[in-house]
């Protein structure tokens, strides 16, 4: 007879077996996983650099018009745009390399999250500026939507902000004469340029104008532009409406040079009227873009930044996209002694903007 164990005793003993190989199989197997995972976390941090430096020292020149160079610009400026949105893929990676007890790795990510996300956290902790100080001047700036089918909720709001100056994008030939209808008793002084595409644009006003207001085209026409300005409790402020082309591909060569010319009139309105001076519109570039660094560098400040709170993000607000995090894309920028003592944005009903509501003060000595 054979010594060898019967075949039931032989299928025992591989199972016991197996159960004791299977924790140390199943070991392995979630270190291989942590190590790819984490090799996936390095690429993903180490092209978080690349976003960053690319972002940070980008293309940005105003005088150069080369086709090959807006290209690169505008990779730069999209890079910006969402420079937030990466700094959320950045916490992510943090957060991973905690878990996975990365140390290194999470270290590594810091300086993509200070960059990325630090800027936004003051405007959580800080307390809004000028909070009590009276207002002389409360402007709105509203994206109509052209294709808005919520105008009567549109214009509630509008009308329940109380606004002494309202700015209106995307102004229609329809919308005109239902905000006629709806605001025109209230709001005696208006400018109208409609278009029945994204470029039409309105100002509706209490204060009275002073001198001829100026209605300035741009890009052939297309893109018109207003600058008025309005008697405030017997002070002259200067008001520039602007409604900036959209990053889209087909029109960077215009919009470069739409942009380099409104930075040029506004910087004439700071040097040589020397009013107050209040810029708003829907300008499609955000906080972090180089346009509007060189519009702080002129001495203008920014609304939101000054007395706002959160993102403040104003784009994209249609739909599902209303419930994950924006950018901000509409601005009211102040100069020459004019104070911001509050902002806030809207809702915007049926619109893909939110609207911004600014309340200012003068500076008695300016």
């Amino acid at each position: 007879m054979s010594d060898s164990p019967a075949p039931a005793n032989l299928s025992a003993h591989h199972k016991a077996r197996a159960q004791e190989e299977a924790p140390a199989a199943r070991g392995e197997t979630r270190r291989r996983q942590a190590r790819g995972l984490g090799v996936i976390l390095w690429l993903c941090t180490g092209c978080g650099y690349l976003y960053t430096a690319y972002a940070l020292w980008g293309p940005a020149d105003l005088l150069r018009t080369e086709p090959s160079y807006l290209r690169w610009q505008y990779v730069a400026f999209m890079a910006r745009t969402f420079w937030f949105h990466a700094g959320l893929v950045f916490l992510g990676c943090a957060v991973a390399a905690l878990l996975l007890r990365r140390s290194r790795l999470a270290l590594a990510t810091v300086p993509l999250l200070v960059v990325a996300l630090g800027p936004v956290v003051p405007q959580y902790l800080r307390w809004p500026a000028g909070d009590g100080v009276p207002r002389d001047l409360r402007v709105m700036n509203v994206n109509l939507f052209a294709g808005n089918r919520q105008r009567e909720r549109l214009i509630d709001e509008i009308q329940a902000a109380d606004a002494d100056v309202l700015i209106l994008i995307e102004c229609t030939s329809g919308w005109r004469a239902r905000l006629w209808e709806a605001l025109g008793a209230e709001y005696p002084h208006t400018l109208f340029a409609p278009r029945d595409s994204a470029f039409g644009l309105a100002v509706f006003s209490r204060l009275p104008f002073i001198d001829e207001p100026d209605t300035i085209t741009r890009v052939g026409g297309r893109v018109p532009e207003f600058r008025f300005v309005v008697d405030c409790k017997g002070r002259r402020v200067a008001c520039r409406a602007v409604h900036i082309l959209p990053p889209n591909l087909a029109f960077l060569p215009a919009r470069h040079a739409q942009s380099a010319d409104v930075y040029q009139d506004v910087r004439d309105d700071l040097t040589d009227a020397g009013l107050p001076l209040v810029v708003a519109g829907d300008f499609n570039w955000t906080e972090r873009s180089a346009m509007h660094r060189r519009f702080r560098a002129l001495g203008l400040t920014d609304a939101h930044e000054a007395a706002g709170f959160g993102l403040g993000d104003t784009w994209p607000v249609a739909g599902w996209l209303r419930y994950v995090p924006g950018v901000r894309i509409d601005h009211v920028y102040v100069g020459n002694g004019v104070r911001v003592v509050g902002c806030r944005t809207g809702t915007g009903a049926g619109s893909d903007h939110r609207p911004v509501v600014v309340d200012l003060a003068l500076d008695a000595k300016h």
